[in-house]
């Protein structure tokens, strides 16, 4: 079914999060494949105290000077289930339909919450030749559910301090993802609209292109 959408590659790297269970405290098994593919690419990778994966893509030669751009999505999903559902979000893969134009989970949450996000940056990693002073890609271990704002504040900071940078942050927004059309976030029946992934793909690429 996946491969019958477009983008392919951004649908290749969803139906990869589908078939990781990963609720919140249990994404190890998925940073793990993520960690191994972006080596696979040649890229460095650093997994910090609390479990974040960081993926660093290094600078077109020539390009060091310029500042480089921070991609962020988080690895967990929302689990919910309707209450009549067996899914066990611990070890069961999500099971993706596509219809009338929408993907969803049958009678669980589907994860595009922030699943889109992840495969949004791990796509640019993976395609996106950035020519300016590179990519850092932040994979968090957990939402914002339970998080104050200092704690992605710190974050934030951490995350220039890779690149030798001094900085200082104030975060206004805590939580916000790369939504691409879904409907009914956070519940059985969440649904991402098709259509609006490729029009999210082009705007992000568009940025990307400017950027370098």
């Amino acid at each position: 079914m996946f491969s019958e959408l477009q983008p392919g590659t951004v649908w290749a790297h969803f139906a990869t999060l589908c078939r990781f269970p990963r609720q919140s405290k249990q994404e190890d098994a998925l940073r793990e494949h993520l960690r191994g593919w972006a080596e696979g690419l040649g890229l460095a990778t650093q997994v910090d105290a609390p479990g974040n994966l960081i993926i660093r893509k290094p600078a077109t030669p020539g390009r060091e000077h310029v500042p480089g751009m921070v991609l962020q999505g988080h690895l967990d999903m929302v689990c919910q289930k309707n209450s009549d559902s067996a899914h066990d979000f611990s070890r069961d893969p999500i099971k993706a339909v596509l219809r009338d134009g929408f993907l969803i989970a049958e009678d669980t949450t589907l994860g595009a919450d922030n699943g889109m996000g992840v495969v949004e940056t791990s796509n640019n990693l993976g395609m996106v030749d950035l020519k300016p002073s590179g990519g850092t890609c932040n994979f968090m271990v957990r939402s914002l559910l339970d998080s104050g704002s200092q704690t992605l504040a710190d974050e934030i900071i951490s995350l220039w301090a890779l690149s030798g940078t001094v900085a200082e942050s104030t975060v206004q927004v805590i939580h916000a993802g790369l939504e691409c059309g879904i409907r009914g976030a956070h519940a059985p029946g969440e649904s991402v609209d098709v259509a609006s992934v490729a029009r999210t793909w082009q705007l992000l690429t568009a940025i990307l292109a400017a950027h370098a």
